[in-house]
């Protein structure tokens, strides 16, 4: 058991930057698809620094310690090692995955380069940081014990994803609307339940799938291969309830049709249900552009004033509130200034009257 507390992706990047000056080791656990690989190519983006992706299943002793050779002017054992160990010393990070899945050998190799930064006579530049992950033994894969002494070297940080954290990675690395929108109604589903670990399915929702599901849902055509497609990246109970949230917003106005509407008709195109307006926030917010930026905030300023029996009951304040959120957070990442929009003062004007009554209420 990794007796330490969890932190989500996004959280694990801060804490490995906090680190970083101290030139210690990391160790990520977490099981599979929940964002290791991810959120280390995310940090070193964030450092413009090199990425070494090495896969520990997939080696042997040999591809970390290097293959002895005969040094014959000097009459002793030399050793040619890996390409992937880096001889320049920038800002780096050497990612050694799957480090409980390799074998005993590669596993001890491993262990003198994270304990002492050198193979052979090989040494690693003071600009490289070490990170390995691995799946623990309770997810399910094939996992190993480290022993005290390795353990007491690294610091331990377990990765488990929340439906939040995920969906802002989602809205910057152009998921599906569909599938954003399923996970905010259905954040249980982001990864596997303990009911699916009881029953022993072997295919469970993780982030990692996620993304696959997005990718199916804009390039398979058919809905047969969808849906066959989709079964089998997150088994069959989990793809039905997002196929059945997903053809419903298929059939959803656009975000041009919405845009483009009056103010006086917005109530007929906007969505009546919980899934479509979850739907709608997701996709307003994936296409800001300058253009559509302050028509799209028109829309979100109006949503808690429509008109029409069909929206009585629904949450149209807290979608209000999420998806100018949303627009805004994209707005923001794209450079777009929307401050002197009229739109968005009111949009604002409203925010700040919700926060005063929330204080007031308290």
């Amino acid at each position: 058991m990794i007796n330490t507390m969890s932190c989500t992706p996004s959280e694990a990047i801060s804490a490995i930057n906090a680190l970083w000056p101290l030139r210690r080791s990391v160790m990520l656990w977490g099981r599979p698809g929940v964002g290791k690989s991810q959120l280390i190519a995310q940090l070193v983006r964030a450092r413009k620094a090199e990425l070494r992706d090495v896969r520990l299943s997939q080696k042997t002793a040999s591809d970390i310690g290097g293959l002895p050779a005969l040094d014959h002017q000097n009459k002793q054992t030399t050793f040619y090692l890996p390409d992937f160990l880096p001889r320049e010393d920038k800002p780096g990070i050497l990612f050694l995955d799957e480090l409980p899945g390799a074998d005993e050998q590669t596993r001890i190799a491993a262990y003198g380069l994270i304990l002492e930064r050198k193979v052979a006579n090989w040494t690693l530049g003071d600009e490289w940081r070490i990170v390995a992950a691995g799946n623990r033994p309770e997810d399910g894969a094939i996992s190993c014990d480290f022993g005290t002494a390795m353990n007491d070297r690294l610091v331990h940080l377990v990765v488990e994803p929340t439906a939040q954290d995920w969906l802002a990675w989602a809205m910057e690395n152009d998921i599906a609307p569909e599938v954003m929108a399923f996970i905010q109604v259905r954040p249980d589903l982001l990864i596997g339940t303990p009911e699916m670990d009881r029953s022993d399915q072997a295919i469970m929702p993780s982030p990692r799938s996620w993304e696959r599901v997005s990718q199916v849902w804009k390039n398979a055509i058919g809905k047969r291969e969808r849906e066959i497609l989709i079964s089998g990246v997150l088994g069959d109970s989990t793809a039905h309830e997002f196929q059945t949230v997903a053809d419903e917003l298929k059939h959803l106005a656009s975000v041009e049709k919405i845009i483009s509407t009056p103010r006086r008709q917005l109530h007929k195109v906007i969505p009546t249900t919980i899934n479509g307006l979850y739907g709608m926030a997701y996709a307003m917010a994936a296409s800001v552009n300058d253009v559509n930026l302050s028509r799209i905030m028109e829309v979100v300023e109006a949503l808690d004033e429509l008109r029409g029996s069909a929206h009585n009951g629904l949450p149209l304040a807290d979608i209000q509130t999420l998806a100018g959120s949303l627009a805004l957070e994209r707005a923001l990442k794209l450079g777009l200034d929307c401050s002197d929009d009229p739109a968005f003062i009111r949009f604002d004007e409203k925010r700040r009257g919700d926060h005063r009554s929330l204080k007031q209420a308290a």
